[in-house]
């Protein structure tokens, strides 16, 4: 089995099956389909996560901190 360094994962080697070559090459096409499906969902759940609008929790946070930045720049 040879290790693919970038993915970790596992593919036979290459071999014979009915007289035509198969293993790596046959898993090519396959694996750019399936890491292009990886990338475009990974890509979509990040740009909805960055259009989230900011938890009020937060936001009141960042208010507590900055109204405490200002208090000891004032003093």
């Amino acid at each position: 089995m040879e290790l693919n360094s970038q993915l970790r994962v596992k593919f036979p080697e290459n071999r014979k099956c009915g007289g035509k070559k198969v293993g790596i090459m046959a898993h090519d096409s396959e694996n750019d389909h399936v890491l292009r499906q990886i990338d475009e969902n990974l890509k979509r759940v990040y740009q909805q996560r960055v259009e989230e609008e900011l938890p009020d929790r937060f936001k009141d946070l960042i208010a507590k901190l900055k109204d405490q930045d200002r208090k000891d720049s004032n003093a």
